[in-house]
Order: structure tokens, then C-alpha cells, then sequence
């Protein structure tokens, strides 16, 4: 069997997400839209350009938006930090998937004894083939009466067919592949 020729390892790319958002910008950012909305008289009257405003945006509730806001931020932050751990895991098997299996370190260390950081990716194959014999096992569903009788008999294949309308409709079978890998 003749082997397959090595697979460069791609040059890894930096990081380009943004950087995260700074809490204070957006509050203030938050603040201006706020004193937009409610500007007012010293007397309580509304200017001429207030009209165009919604009534309920002098509420108290509109008050509390910039601390909604912020409450709803530090959800976001709790569950990033959260998943944080999960989501590096992800990345790494993600990353051996798609043949980048060595760190830098381990890759300069070869490259400095005059080796190249070579990968025999059987990480992909394995993963496909899993994959696609979930995809080969997949059964359609299929109901029976538990009575006897023709009315029972209809009813069981016309459930039959609504589960299988209702899975190609939804693409179901997709969805439990996603769920599988």
C-alpha cells in the first residue's frame, strides 16, 4: 500500500477579533443616546423636537436603561468566561481536525534539529468515517397499530408519514448529524 505524501502544516493565523467592548464606553455612549431622549425644559415642557420622541421615553424606565444594559453585559462576560475553558478545547480538536496538530514550540524545536513539522492526519479520516456512518445507520421512523383493525392500521401510516413529512421538513436527520459530532 503506498503511503500518502505528508501534509504541510498551514501557517497558523493570528487572532483578529475585535477586542472586547470596554464597559465604560458603552455606558457613556449609553448616557448620550439617554440625554437625547429626554431632553426637556427647565420647565417641564417639551422642546420642538421633542414631538418626534415617544411619550414613554420621559418614563422613569427609561432611566434604567443604561442599567439594563449593563446587567445584560455582565450576563454576556459571566458566560463567555464560562465557556471559556470548553471553547479552547473546541478550538484545539478543531485545529487537529484541519491538520494543525503541533504547537510552535514543538514545530521550532523540529525546525531548529533541521526537521519539518510533518503531519500524517488520521485525526479527519477517523472523524468522516464516524460521520458518515452515522449518516449510513440513520432509520426511518415507522409507526404500528397497537390494535387490530383497518382504522388503527390507517392511523399508524398516516403518522408514519407525518413524522416523515415533519423530518424533512425540519431537516431533522441534519440536526441529530450536528448533534452526533
Amino acid at each position: 500500500m503506498a503511503r500518502r505524501p505528508p501534509i504541510k502544516p498551514q501557517p497558523r493565523t493570528e487572532d483578529k477579533r475585535p477586542p472586547k467592548p470596554n464597559r465604560e464606553a458603552i455606558l457613556s455612549a449609553q448616557a448620550i443616546v439617554d440625554a437625547q431622549l429626554a431632553v426637556k425644559d427647565s420647565d417641564g415642557a417639551g422642546t420642538p423636537g421633542d414631538a418626534a420622541q415617544p411619550a414613554d421615553s420621559y418614563s422613569p424606565e427609561a432611566k434604567t436603561l443604561a442599567e439594563r444594559h449593563e446587567q445584560r453585559m455582565a450576563w454576556f462576560y459571566d458566560e463567555a468566561s464560562a465557556q471559556a475553558a470548553n471553547r479552547r478545547l473546541m478550538a484545539r480538536d478543531e485545529a487537529a481536525y484541519d491538520n494543525d496538530q503541533w504547537t510552535r514550540e514543538e514545530a521550532e524545536t523540529l525546525k531548529e534539529r533541521g526537521q519539518e513539522p510533518i503531519v500524517y492526519n488520521e485525526i479527519a479520516p477517523t472523524i468522516d468515517w464516524l460521520i458518515g456512518t452515522e449518516r449510513r445507520s440513520r432509520v426511518d421512523f415507522y409507526v404500528t397499530a397497537e390494535d387490530d383493525g383497518d382504522e388503527a392500521t390507517d392511523d399508524a401510516i398516516n403518522k408514519t408519514k407525518l413524522l416523515k413529512y415533519l423530518d424533512d421538513s425540519f431537516q431533522h436527520s441534519g440536526i441529530r448529524s450536528l448533534e452526533f459530532t
